[in-house]
């Protein structure tokens, strides 16, 4: 599945999803796996990774954010608008 289709599952259209992804919008694909990672990567405090891990317990997109599930894999998408 291409980041264009991932992005049209979250309600884009592919010209949409082009234009996301050219301002540098990102699809995580091992955000659960690798979350102490990536919130060490991103400089999260406690409190703002606990915002992250309620995010993907309740499967509830933060602001600026989507969620799609794909064939049993999940896809988290960091929108830059």
């Amino acid at each position: 599945m291409t980041e264009i289709e991932i992005l049209m599952h979250d309600g884009c259209t592919a010209s949409e999803a082009q234009k996301h992804l050219e301002r540098g919008t990102l699809i995580i694909d091992d955000l659960e796996e690798h979350f102490n990672d990536y919130m060490l990567e991103w400089g999260m405090g406690e409190e703002e990774q606990q915002e992250y891990k309620t995010m993907i317990e309740t499967k509830k997109p933060l602001q600026d954010w989507g969620i799609v599930e794909v064939d049993g894999k999940r896809h988290y998408i960091q929108y830059v608008l």
